[in-house]
């Protein structure tokens, strides 16, 4: 029916009718399926593929997908029978199906409190008071109830108390609530960007000077760690977070005959796209107009305003609560797209700025209409985490093929390679320990068999393994390199003999020479089937034809039952010690 000005003016009357008598509401836009963001981030990337006349990398089998996704979801290889659901899974949106599933379990929500709990605290190094326990148990319920990041941040930030009480001051006790270091620290993880070269001198290529990394270490200046005291009056173990009610941070002179000069908090992060008409969030007005002397002092000597906003003075925890509130605020884009590249990083490995915490004026952002449209879709869910990484495998880019080249060679001009690729990936240590427990049948011990012994040891070996590999705990999840040791302790087999339990049938678990237990592994498969089981338990894929023929002729050639195990169980951890095995793909 054609409209007329009578029907359109009728329609606009009913409208605001319907406004005014609460009949009609409009409804705020609603955020697109992650499927549908997940499109157009493939449309993004592949104009841009096409402008710089390049091509992806084929799109990765599903066994090997699938087992990539485990891995980045859940920190643990699929089980075969996992493997055989997906590949026969005919609906068209299996990969979000499963996605979907990842992301609810609990196993999700212990990889993620594994991960944030060494970038925030490391995996190595100790003090008094730290209690990992307390931290990673929090950090695994707030995963699992899809806590939003800013109020993650928010909670993190503005702890204090004991850590049974608040188990997130552990992140302020692990650096013993140093100014200094909490600024460095917070500044890499919320911000995305490295400050700490600015604590001696000017940052040679940031724009960072000496007086912004101060002006941001005063914030914390009046937070202090503390010992608690028992009820008696003894000393404790314990140590807590708490504000001081005055106190200033200092900037130690650069040159001898120079005085150290009183900083004040100084906003960072915002500054390299600064509107002129720029000002600090919510300041809180001095009572007396004009400069104190204190203030010319700084501002003749330092130039304190030259690249930030000074806050005026705060009392107790304000300070905290203030900087919290600019650093979570929709006007610091630095909070969510320091995110959001890193868990691309996590997914892709490799960021839209490399390293992941070097944000600067200058860095080279690759690919910046993608991080902006994800990190536009971020804020705008809310910050939800899950819904993040589910778009994120839901994309082109993460369902290829890892390789370890570029197709075509490197685009010119360009050091990096669009996400053309995604490389080939060593396992985490802690992803390695699971996933051995799991290709070997050692993964739940039976509870008639001295479980309690055997979890204890299987936990106490977990560390004992992951304190060999050598991981330094600032080396990020995306830098880690497998070491020739990690292979050497597999093949001799230490991980799985010292102080092994006697109860059955984990004593054949943990002999020296076969790390497994068959009996497990091969549990209800046909004979004819067992060498395709060992590589689906291990490797994610069925075998080739060629390894089908060469490792069906070595179990064959044995002339009884105990020397066709024994060849099982060579084949077994010769996939174990694969290099398909110990990576990613």
């Amino acid at each position: 029916m054609k409209r007329t000005s009578k029907t359109r003016f009728a329609g606009l009357l009913a409208i605001i009718f319907g406004l005014f008598s609460g009949s009609v509401s409009i409804a705020a836009p609603k955020l697109p399926q992650p499927e549908e963001a997940a499109a157009e981030i493939n449309r993004l990337l592949r104009e841009i593929w096409n402008e710089a006349f390049t091509n992806a990398a084929p799109m990765a089998s599903q066994g090997a997908f699938f087992r990539r996704l485990s891995i980045d979801l859940r920190g643990v290889i699929p089980y075969p029978d996992e493997i055989d659901q997906f590949v026969n899974d005919r609906s068209k949106n299996k990969i979000g199906k499963w996605s979907s599933w990842f992301l609810q379990t609990r196993e999700h929500a212990e990889f993620q409190a594994e991960t944030w709990e060494h970038t925030l605290i490391g995996r190595k190094g100790n003090t008094d008071g730290l209690d990992r326990g307390s931290f990673r148990t929090w950090l695994r319920k707030s995963f699992l109830e899809n806590k939003p990041y800013n109020e993650l941040a928010n909670e993190i930030l503005l702890s204090a108390g004991l850590p049974k009480n608040d188990p997130a001051v552990n992140f302020y006790l692990r650096y013993e609530a140093k100014p200094v270091d909490m600024a460095g620290k917070v500044a890499r993880v919320f911000l995305g960007t490295r400050i700490e070269c600015a604590q001696c001198h000017d940052h040679p290529y940031a724009d960072v000077k000496r007086e912004e990394f101060f002006g941001f270490a005063a914030f914390f200046a009046r937070t202090q760690r503390y010992r608690d005291y028992d009820r008696a009056g003894g000393d404790s173990r314990s140590y807590g977070i708490r504000s001081r009610s005055g106190g200033e941070l200092t900037m130690p002179p650069m040159k001898i005959g120079q005085r150290p000069m009183e900083i004040k908090p100084m906003y960072f992060g915002v500054r390299y796209d600064r509107p002129k008409n720029y000002s600090a969030l919510d300041p809180i007005p001095k009572k007396k107009t004009g400069p104190s002397k204190l203030d010319k002092k700084m501002d003749s000597k330092m130039m304190m305003a030259r690249r930030g906003s000074k806050v005026t003075s705060y009392g107790a925890s304000s300070r905290r609560k203030a900087l919290v509130k600019w650093l979570v605020s929709d006007k610091n884009k630095y909070f969510a797209r320091s995110l959001v590249n890193r868990v691309w990083a996590q997914f892709l490995g490799k960021g839209f700025v490399n390293p992941i915490d070097d944000f600067s004026e200058d860095s080279k952002i690759i690919l910046p209409g993608v991080l902006n449209y994800l990190t536009a879709d971020f804020v705008e869910s809310g910050f939800d985490l899950k819904r993040l990484q589910k778009i994120i495998v839901l994309t082109e880019a993460y369902r290829q093929q890892a390789v370890q080249g570029v197709p075509g060679g490197i685009v010119p001009g360009e050091e990096h390679d669009l996400f053309t690729t995604i490389p080939i990936r060593p396992l985490e240590p802690e992803v390695l320990v699971r996933s051995v427990l799991r290709a070997t049948g050692m993964e739940d011990p039976h509870p008639e068999n001295n479980a309690r012994q055997v979890k204890g040891y299987v936990q106490k070996a977990e560390r004992e393994f992951v304190r060999r590999f050598g991981v330094d705990e600032s080396e990020k999840r995306m830098e880690f390199q497998g070491t020739v040791l990690q292979v050497l302790l597999l093949f001799n087999g230490e991980f799985t003999s010292s102080k092994a339990p006697a109860s059955r049938p984990y004593h054949a678990s943990y002999q020296k020479k076969y790390p497994g237990n068959l009996d497990v592994v091969l549990h209800g498969i046909a004979p004819a089937r067992h060498v395709e089981q060992l590589f689906l338990v291990t490797l994610g894929r069925p075998p080739s034809s060629a390894e089908r023929g060469a490792f069906g002729r070595h179990a064959l050639s044995a002339r009884d039952d105990a020397k066709r195990q024994a060849a099982l169980a060579d084949i077994h951890w010769a996939l174990l010690n694969s290099a398909e095995f110990l990576h990613s793909s």
